[in-house]
């Protein structure tokens, strides 16, 4: 296997999330969410180097999912069940490590066994759900109701199909807004009612792509009606 620039791009994205699951541990929460921005930026940027430097592969792709693992599924969920501690009662946090666990199982289950045959749509609710909702929850500063975590499981288990924007499977448009929007929540201050707003917004708006995703792929792929006359 060549080492390419995208591939080291990739793994300096896997290094920042593995690097925030001890600082969260030692209960660095603010500097562990700043880590987890650089590697979603890290993950923005392979696939654009890939493109660019005709480096994308099947293997580049596969290793693109299971360092997904790390920091969509492994990292924020340690955070989280770092963070609510002392926010949140015991059963919640009984109840919390279950879903991690099931969180983690079906990760690595969808890595090996699912395979993406298509990017027309997601196979089931997409890990970055629950990677945005742990984070989002935490900037604005509430606690996540057990019933919306273990529906995203059950979601994200269960064979069906979620709306995917750019369903054409070609580049997402707009990497370099979403490469400066990383950047700047990498490294602005947490404590203000802007960052508390959006964040709460983007929480909200989780919650109905888990309710609605289905529908609005169902509606999206919905054959046009001829018209009469």
């Amino acid at each position: 296997m060549r080492i390419g620039l995208a591939t080291i791009v990739s793994l300096a994205g896997l290094a920042l999330a593995s690097a925030s699951i001890p600082v969260s541990l030692y209960g660095l929460h603010e500097y562990a969410l700043r880590l987890l921005f650089l590697a979603y930026l890290a993950d923005v940027l392979d696939g654009w180097v890939a493109r660019r430097r005709g480096e994308a592969s099947e293997l580049g792709f596969m290793l693109d999912r299971a360092i997904d693992r790390v920091s969509q599924i492994i990292a924020p969920l340690t955070l989280y069940a770092s963070w609510i501690r002392g926010r949140a009662p015991e059963e919640y946090y009984i109840l919390f490590t279950i879903y991690f666990s099931i969180m983690v199982s079906t990760g690595f289950y969808r890595l090996i066994y699912r395979r993406v045959t298509t990017l027309e749509y997601f196979h089931g609710l997409p890990m970055f759900f629950h990677a945005g909702i742990l984070i989002t929850s935490m900037v604005s500063g509430r606690v996540i109701p057990i019933y919306i975590l273990y529906l995203g499981a059950v979601m994200s288990i269960a064979p069906i199909r979620y709306y995917r924007r750019g369903r054409s499977g070609g580049p997402s448009p707009g990497v370099a807004p979403r490469a400066v929007l990383l950047l700047l929540l990498a490294l602005i201050p947490y404590d203000n009612r802007l960052v508390t707003g959006v964040s709460t917004l983007i929480y909200y708006s989780l919650i109905a792509y888990l309710l609605a995703g289905p529908l609005l792929y169902k509606a999206a792929t919905r054959p046009a009606q001829p018209q009469s006359g």
